[in-house]
């Protein structure tokens, strides 16, 4: 299986009760879309491993879900801190205009109406999420959000940004 062909759901929290229950944070808009899922994959040794689940409830940006292959409290804890995945094709329909920032990968970044770069990676921080882009061989972050962001063209894949004066500076040395 490939990354590419996945997105980060969230992570296991903690185990819940005695009979193997974990808790996982959900990482995404609107929890309640996947209170239906039959499936999730866990990041275990750097590969996506499928968890068949059982029952599920969602509480808030919590899952609380019981697998099939869980009976026991000490063997859902050897899951706990681990990633949880879902395939792409589980991402929730999106209105006209509206993209996933993992899709921007790959577009153009434009400054001035100057190719600057394209978007290499997304990073989530927690706080904020960035994107980088290669500038003379430098890599470059830059925060996605709408005082920066100028412009997100789909169609053509380009992103016009206007960035604070310096922000290239600090990562090129110019």
């Amino acid at each position: 299986m490939n990354f590419d062909d996945f997105y980060l759901l969230g992570h296991i929290a903690k185990t819940y009760g005695l009979t193997g229950e974990i808790v996982v944070h959900l990482d995404v808009n609107d929890p309640n879309y996947y209170g239906n899922l039959d499936v999730m994959f866990v990041r275990e040794h750097n590969q996506l491993v499928p968890h068949f689940i059982q029952k599920i409830q969602i509480f808030r940006n919590q899952a609380r879900i019981a697998l099939e292959d869980l009976t026991a409290r000490e063997e859902a804890d050897r899951l706990v801190g681990k990633e949880v995945f879902l395939p792409v094709k589980y991402l929730p329909k999106l209105k006209k205009g509206e993209y996933y920032f993992h899709d921007l990968i790959g577009f153009d970044v434009i400054k001035e109406n100057k190719v600057l770069g394209i978007v290499e990676k997304i990073y989530d921080l927690g706080t904020q999420y960035l994107f980088s882009t290669l500038v003379n061989g430098k890599e470059v972050m830059i925060p996605l959000n709408k005082s920066i962001l100028k412009e997100v063209d789909l169609e053509n894949r380009k992103i016009v940004v206007e960035l604070p004066d310096g922000l290239i500076d600090i990562y090129t040395g110019s």
